[in-house]
């Protein structure tokens, strides 16, 4: 075994490629493997970031139901440096024991933005003469202090004034991810996610960035990755395939 990873040892997430770091502490969990799902959005799929997470622990009994909701950072090492990682702020929104093997016990976590937890109401309320932006801030304004949750936005548009007030804007039995989602491609705005990490309780933040013009995109920490064939790996970072999908 890795005496880096051994249980009687301690171990550490140092230098690793994934690094999950929780309220528990750094190395609480260690991260062993991840299917990161990132979009712009509106999409049905998911909220604009889905994160399905195995970790390792070395307590086989985790208290599961204490763990939903916090705020977690997973960190991913780029090929540009060692230290400053591209971090992905989320919440836990679902956590099952995979099973033990005597040393390590391997839990799987999904991880999620707070726009997540707006899918699981039904409300209805009627906005008169509001603009989008004034609709979308009021719906988002009533998740504020809600639990562990912090949401945070802000609206990158060409021109505001090309958003005028609506007569009667009316969200009806509708989750109110689904009635922001029904706004959002009415009037042809798309959406991301912003990720920054920081030694806060909450370990860091995510932005969902609402905007209208390719001039409000921002690099990542690597913007750059390069394409190869399945047979001829790179040394760095790679792309081996990029199937089409038609719907």
């Amino acid at each position: 075994m890795n005496p880096r990873l051994s249980p009687s040892a301690g171990w550490t997430q140092h230098q690793r490629l994934l690094r999950l770091i929780t309220p528990a502490g750094n190395d609480a969990l260690l991260a062993e493997t991840a299917t990161i799902e990132e979009a712009i959005g509106p999409c049905v799929e998911h909220a604009g970031l889905r994160i399905a997470l195995d970790v390792l622990s070395e307590d086989a009994h985790l208290p599961l139901g204490s763990l939903l909701g916090q705020a977690v950072r997973l960190d991913l090492q780029t090929g540009l440096s060692r230290v400053d990682c591209r971090p992905f702020h989320g919440h836990i929104t679902a956590i099952s024991r995979l099973g033990a093997n005597g040393g390590f016990c391997r839990y799987r976590l999904s991880i999620e933005p707070w726009l997540a937890f707006l899918g699981h109401n039904r409300d209805s309320f009627i906005f008169q003469q509001r603009s989008v932006v004034e609709i979308i801030d009021a719906v988002f304004a009533r998740w504020v202090g809600q639990g562990a949750l912090a949401p945070a936005w802000r609206w990158a548009l060409a021109d505001p004034a090309r958003y005028p007030r609506r007569g009667t804007t009316t969200q009806f039995q509708e989750s109110d991810l689904a009635f922001v989602r029904r706004l959002l491609a009415e009037e042809g705005l798309f959406c991301w996610f912003e990720h920054a990490a920081d030694d806060s309780a909450s370990l860091g933040r995510h932005t969902l960035v609402i905007a209208d013009h390719n001039a409000a995109f921002t690099d990542n920490p690597q913007p750059r990755v390069g394409f190869t064939q399945p047979a001829t790996p790179l040394p760095d970072d790679s792309i081996d395939r990029w199937p089409g999908l038609r719907r």
